[in-house]
């Protein structure tokens, strides 16, 4: 009985290697102004989805205040001088945020964050080889860019949404290739963030042993 409990993780974790996701995801905008964020609602965001505010005018803040367990929280100015911040939703759940200096105005938002919508295999995405995976110190990263569509930027995630490297790559067409060294990753799951060059992006999980 206790072998087959210590085979659990690792089964998981085969799970994770054999799903390794080629997943679509949305970015979503939101503007920040006087005194409203707009839209005030999100109802349809999904795992691996992104919020970013984008400053109009004033001097505000998105500033979470209630959100599920395991989540993130965040605050940032989003001024003239910050125009925008990004939060990538990883936890299911409903996230409500506020600007601090003008809550009590009803400057206040929310979005709910469903799971995701199941895999899309695209063109693009099945051209982006990410090996191998499981990776020890260095991955591979290669994509051909066809028809007018390019990698422009990748970005690696950890579990809590926090951006722990940022990679960008030419735009030029054919084959594209680099070698990243991310030995400093602890071990653990990651996502890695695809940007092209339509600002569509896509994600796959890397797990690093």
């Amino acid at each position: 009985m206790k072998k087959s409990i210590l085979l659990i993780p690792e089964l998981i974790l085969l799970m994770y290697i054999t799903s390794s996701v080629n997943a679509y995801a949305t970015k979503w905008i939101v503007n920040v102004q006087n005194f409203s964020f707009t839209p005030s609602e999100l109802p349809g965001v999904h795992v691996n989805d992104t919020i970013r505010w984008v400053w109009v005018s004033g001097n505000h803040t998105t500033t979470s205040t209630t959100i599920p367990a395991g989540a993130s929280t965040w605050n940032s100015p989003i001024t003239q001088s910050n125009p925008s911040f990004e939060y990538k939703a990883l936890v299911v759940g409903t996230f409500n945020y506020k600007c601090t200096p003008h809550a009590s105005m009803g400057m206040i938002a929310t979005f709910v964050v469903s799971p995701e919508v199941g895999i899309i295999e695209n063109e693009t995405t099945s051209l982006i080889s990410v090996s191998p995976n499981p990776f020890r110190e260095n991955v591979n990263i290669s994509f051909d860019s066809k028809n007018s569509t390019s990698i422009k930027e990748l970005q690696v995630y950890d579990l809590t949404g926090k951006i722990l490297h940022k990679e960008s790559f030419s735009s030029g067409a054919g084959l594209i290739s680099s070698s990243l060294n991310l030995q400093d990753l602890e071990n653990g799951l990651y996502f890695f963030e695809f940007v092209d060059n339509s600002n569509r992006t896509y994600v796959k999980r890397v797990i690093k042993e």
